[in-house]
């Protein structure tokens, strides 16, 4: 026995009526079921004797998996998952007419996203699955030409509702429509919908129902209204229903009967472009009016497939109040019947409702594979700017101006042309979308000419002016160009694989800009074809641009996959419209890189961008995809270090050049850093000055440099006592071993015990030392000795015959005075000594010259800190080796001098092919923003979890620590004030944030105690990566390759875990699925692409399969349907497991066919 299966969005049409007729004649050889779209009307129809369930239903998923046939009357949005592979779908149609249909409707309809929808989800089903009933030769030829239908797919025959319903106890409305029989003249108005106004047409047909109800009433008749389905929602025939609910003559048809059943008690047809004309000919009824008020904005909406009057029948009537006057007069029965039949029935005269039955179970469904379409979003998907932002070109523009001196540009668009640019370029978006009925046409998208157009009109600018800002804009665009190799490595990959590729961009640049833009970035992009809003008009945003992409192509596609960064645009959109999206996150800045172009002026804004994307692109080339990690040491390097340095150094030698300096040289330990940096610049800038490296230290130098005096600066905070945490560090400190410090200064001895020797105990050791003479004394005779190898190795690697300089971070400028002592011994006469800072407090004195980068009032000796990660100690002194003088190494073990000594150097090369127009400005841009960044956010987590724990000791003598280690609560409490608290951590907010709540919680316990206002320092929050990527599978295999998923869990059409881009369906647990790609999201997560969309990659939801012989649960999504491929030789229980979940799978698909 045969399973037929039938259903349309109600108990009505073709299907219901040869549901009918086959359960009457034909219940021996088929069993036929009705399937309801609701449960309520599943009930229905069983009270009426008919076997009946809803789609939903666990009883219609396994009819579906049965079926030979399935009944419709049109091309559904989808198919049941359960739908067998093998059954015919039997589209009835639901009229004939001389309307376009379907695809011949075209992109501008109201039905245009339905369509799409359809076809992109369904095409292959349509082409393999589907027979199609025509009822004549003219409507065969239609239907092919506006459904892309094959002759093959067509069976010749009549309507079974057009002759069904005539034959005895055929009706289902149980007598409730036997009132009709009670009026002379019956009269059904059935007109459809109108393309341009689905919803605000009925008012404008039936301007006054009273009037129509008078007419009735006159003559005794009923004047019937049954809209179209689409038009059932328009507010005024709402009200209308309501308003006339009562009225005896006019009847607004209740949807839950069937109008056909009682097609033999309406004596005229109401009618306009509805194919319910022919269907109520074909019926037997004879008189018609022909109410068209609107036929020419009808026809010139939707061209019709033949001449209207010589294909209908009936009086005609073009107004209101021509209707209201017809319904006076005696209707003649129309003449061109004949004609009328044979043109839309023909196939009705021979052909039974019992070939139509015999054509559908002999037919055979076809296995044809069609390719897929893949659409590529182009920018920030196939190219992206070397400034990252779109705003990067407008501030690059903004910089050219100023050198445009033809007409030059108001002083007000010289400093503000990148706001003004954004600004006009919204505005005349709004414009657009607010004018269509000024301008004529439904299209929004604007262009370049337009934007710079409403920008000339509000400057007034002249067109030599706009010129030079549409060509600038352009060619910037082109210049910025930078390839993303990955995703254009895919188009091609899919290209080669059989399938069509097409770039679609939302873009107001002109076409041929964009083309030499993607040439720019790979020349085989210059033969993919290309849809552009700028030229179509229609915008992604909107859906019309993909509606006329596929209406403007021989669509015949097994899928159509779209990629794009716009969530709305590249993902909502086309999903509603029935495409497969893979939604990747869009580049963009984390707070450290995004400061410098939120604070950069328009002299500097174009550069911030691009150094703002060098850090960006430093970031992501740090995550180890087969490790799994994150390298936040060498991104601090790069993107912190890298610009505090950078630009200090690129201006000092810059302006050391200037001023004639031939060699700059550079003291450890401070300078090891500072040197390597000099080196990368000199070089890749080609600048003609020559760098060399100096060992020294305090340690080395100070002592040495007292000749005729112990310098009184000694004994102060700043010199040779400066910070002593016991008292070895004290002894150390004096240059004197314990007992001959004791001998010379017994009192010391009162300070063995005391548990730190700073604040107020400190000062009075330095008045101790300095009131010695003995000390003093003393520690001139030990300066003796040490200068001479000191003076040997200066006099060895100075040429005190040409012009020199130093480059020193930062400092009082004491060490400076130091020198100038030593040079002046060692080369005998005066030696001018200038020193590069940063910053420093002294002024220039004697041959101490200070040449200063900023004036930020700022201590800069937190990044001393940074200096302290070189792999040696601070050189203690020298010693003669073969002839030679050669600093004394204590090697040290760092862990980070590697990181930063890469990242600098590369930081540096990269800073130096920026090629700025004014490096000394973006030089003391850079410096001072990086350096604001640090001092106003101690919170970072790059700069709390990196910076934080490197190790340093401000003294000359003393142990090292962690500038802001993590405290814990007992930390904290141990203190007895905040002062107290500094002695454990150099910046306690930045301990802080990344210490346990409880430690932030004592914190503020310490500052009620002391009574100062509570700080709230937030737990530290990571920006890139957002999780510790620890909890994810280590990606040691190139896609593709296979992973098992260990949980059920969902798929999603986007990298961002959305409510709105998550599957229907959830994927079984022991499915194994193939993973084409990986993608990221902004916040540094990774995602497995899938056929299905995107999984995660958590280690508890997912594992790297590597057996060959597992069984493959390949999801390929058809439709999208969901294939298994062959299983694997081996059968062993484990296989079989895995198979039963993959099939479970392809059953929970809803909008899939399981194979």
């Amino acid at each position: 026995m045969k399973l037929w299966l039938f259903g349309t969005y109600k108990w009505q049409g073709n299907p219901k009526a040869l549901l009918m007729y086959m359960q009457k004649h034909n219940a021996q050889t088929h069993e036929v079921w009705w399937i309801a779209d609701t449960k309520e009307e599943a009930q229905m129809v069983a009270r009426l004797g008919y076997k009946a369930t809803y789609a939903q239903s666990n009883k219609a998923e396994q009819l579906f998996k049965d079926a030979d046939v399935y009944v419709t009357e049109n091309f559904r949005e989808s198919y049941p998952a359960s739908l067998n592979e093998d059954a015919i779908i039997l589209n009835l149609w639901h009229g004939v007419g001389l309307k376009h249909i379907e695809l011949g409707l075209g992109p501008d309809s109201t039905l245009a996203e339905s369509i799409v929808r359809k076809y992109a989800r369904n095409y292959a089903l349509y082409r393999n699955n589907l027979k199609f009933l025509a009822t004549s030769p003219a409507m065969e030829s239609h239907f092919e030409a506006d459904m892309g239908l094959t002759e093959d797919q067509i069976i010749r025959g009549g309507y079974p509702r057009n002759s069904v319903y005539r034959e005895p106890g055929m009706r289902t409305d149980k007598g409730a429509l036997d009132f009709i029989d009670d009026f002379d003249e019956v009269y059904l108005f059935a007109p459809t919908y109108r393309f341009t106004n689905v919803n605000g047409s009925f008012k404008t047909l039936l301007p006054d129902l009273g009037a129509i109800s008078e007419k009735m009433a006159k003559h005794n008749s009923l004047f019937i209204l049954k809209l179209h389905p689409f038009m059932l929602a328009d507010p005024e025939y709402l009200q209308a229903a309501k308003q006339f609910a009562d009225d005896k003559n006019i009847y607004f048809w209740n949807d839950q009967y069937d109008v056909y059943e009682i097609f033999d008690k309406i004596t005229v047809g109401v009618v306009d472009y509805s194919s319910i004309f022919y269907d109520l000919l074909e019926s037997g009824v004879s008189k018609f009016i022909r109410y068209i008020p609107d036929y020419e904005q009808y026809v010139n909406d939707s061209e019709l497939i033949g001449d209207y009057f010589e294909l209908t029948g009936g009086d005609i009537v073009m107004s209101f109040e021509g209707l209201l006057q017809t319904f006076d007069t005696d209707i003649e029965p129309i003449q061109n019947k004949s004609y009328l039949m044979d043109y839309f029935f023909k196939y009705e005269q021979n052909h039974s409702i019992e070939e139509l039955i015999r054509a559908a179970d002999d037919a055979q469904p076809k296995h044809e594979h069609f390719p897929e379409l893949h659409t590529f979003d182009i920018f920030d998907t196939l190219i992206q700017r070397d400034a990252l932002s779109p705003d990067s070109i407008f501030a690059k523009v903004q910089s050219a101006m100023v050198h445009y001196t033809d007409e030059p540009f108001s002083s007000y668009l010289l400093e503000n042309y990148t706001k003004v640019r954004k600004q006009v370029e919204a505005d005349e978006r709004d414009v657009f979308r607010k004018t269509t009925y000024e301008r004529d046409t439904d299209k929004i998208e604007v262009t370049l000419q337009d934007i710079l157009g409403r920008l000339q009109a509000n400057f007034n600018l002249s067109d030599a002016q706009v010129q030079f800002l549409a060509e600038t804009e352009a060619q910037y665009e082109i210049d910025a160009v930078q390839p993303i190799q990955k995703r254009i490595d895919l188009l091609f990959k899919l290209k080669e694989a059989g399938n069509d590729v097409m770039l679609i961009s939302d873009m107001y640049l002109p076409e041929h800009v964009i083309r030499a833009m993607v040439t720019r970035a790979d020349s085989r992009l210059a033969d993919i074809p290309m849809y552009v809003s700028s030229s179509v008009g229609y915008q992604k945003s909107t859906g019309r641009l993909f509606s006329y992409i596929f209406f403007d192509i021989d669509y015949y596609y097994q899928k159509w996959v779209h990629y794009g960064d716009n969530k709305e645009a590249d993902g909502t959109v086309p999903r509603r419209l029935g495409i497969q999206t893979y939604n990747h996150d869009m580049a963009d800045f984390v707070p450290n890189e995004r400061y410098f172009v939120d604070t950069a002026d328009r002299s500097v804004a174009y550069d911030a961008y691009r150094l703002a994307t060098l850090f960006e692109r430093r970031r992501w080339e740090l995550i180890d995809q087969k490790q799994m990690q994150f390298d936040v040491p060498s991104y601090y390097a790069y993107s912190f270090v890298g610009p505090t340095f950078v630009p200090y150094v690129n201006w000092a030698l810059r302006d050391a050049i200037e001023r004639g300096y031939k060699t700059v040289y550079f003291i450890s330990r401070d300078g090891y850093y500072l040197k390597q940096i000099a080196d990368v610049l000199i070089e890749t800038e080609q600048l003609p000055i020559k760098a060399k490296f100096i060992y020294g230290s305090r340690k080395a130098w100070r002592v040495a440099s007292f000749i005729d005096e112990v310098d009184p600066a000694s004994f102060t905070p700043f010199g040779m006592f400066t910070v002593m945490d016991d008292f070895d560090d004290m002894v150390k400190s004096s240059q004197l071993p314990e007992e001959e410090l004791l001998q010379i200064l017994p009192e010391l001895e009162g300070y063995r015990n005391e548990p730190t020797l700073t604040g107020d105990i400190a000062v009075g050791i330095r008045e101790i030392f300095s009131q010695s003479e003995a000390y003093k004394n003393r520690l001139l005779e030990i300066a003796a000795e040490r200068r001479p190898i000191v003076t040997d190795y200066l006099k060895q690697e100075i040429n005190f015959d040409e012009k020199f300089a130093f480059i020193e971070f930062w400092g009082r400028g004491y060490t400076q005075d130091t020198l100038t002592r030593l040079l002046k011994d060692a080369a005998g006469k005066d030696v001018p000594n200038p020193f590069y800072y940063v910053r420093n407090f002294t002024e220039t004195t004697g041959e101490s010259i200070r040449h200063r980068f900023t004036q930020m009032p700022a201590n800069f000796s937190d990044f001393e800190s940074i200096f302290a990660t070189t792999p040696y100690e601070s050189i203690p002194g020298y010693k003669r080796v073969d002839g030679r003088v050669e600093p004394i190494f204590i090697p040290k073990e760092n862990d980070s001098h590697q990181a930063i000594s890469e990242n600098i150097e590369r930081f540096a090369k990269d800073y130096a092919e920026l090629n700025v127009d004014d490096p000394d400005r973006f030089d003391r841009f850079v410096g001072e923003s990086e350096f604001e960044y640090y001092f106003r956010h101690p919170f970072d987590p790059y700069i709390s979890s990196v910076f934080a724990q490197y190790k340093d000791n401000l003294a000359m003598y003393g142990k090292a620590r962690a500038f802001a280690p993590v405290l814990t609560r007992a930390d904290v409490t141990s203190c007895k004030s905040i002062e107290e608290l500094r002695t454990k951590t150099k910046n306690i907010g930045m301990s802080l944030c990344q210490s346990p709540q409880s430690a932030r919680d004592a914190f503020k316990e310490l500052q009620i105690k002391e009574g100062v206002p509570v700080t709230n320092i937030p737990a530290v929050t990571n920006v890139f990566p957002i999780n510790n990527l620890n909890q994810y599978i280590k990606l040691t295999q190139a896609a593709p390759f296979k992973v098992e998923l260990l949980k059920t869990q969902y798929a999603y059409a986007g990298v961002k875990w959305v409510e709105s881009a998550q599957s229907k369906f959830t994927l079984e647990k022991g499915s194994i699925l193939t993973v084409d790609g990986v993608d990221w999201n902004i916040g540094g997560v990774p995602r497995l692409r899938t056929s299905v969309g995107y999984i995660s990659a958590n280690k508890g939801l997912v594992r790297m399969v590597t057996d060959a012989n597992v069984a493959e649960n390949i999801v390929k999504n058809t439709q999208p349907s969901l294939d298994l491929e062959e299983l694997k030789t081996k059968a062993k229980k484990k296989v079989k497991n895995e198979l039963r979940s993959a099939l479970n799978l392809a059953k929970s698909l809803p909008f899939l066919d399981g194979k």
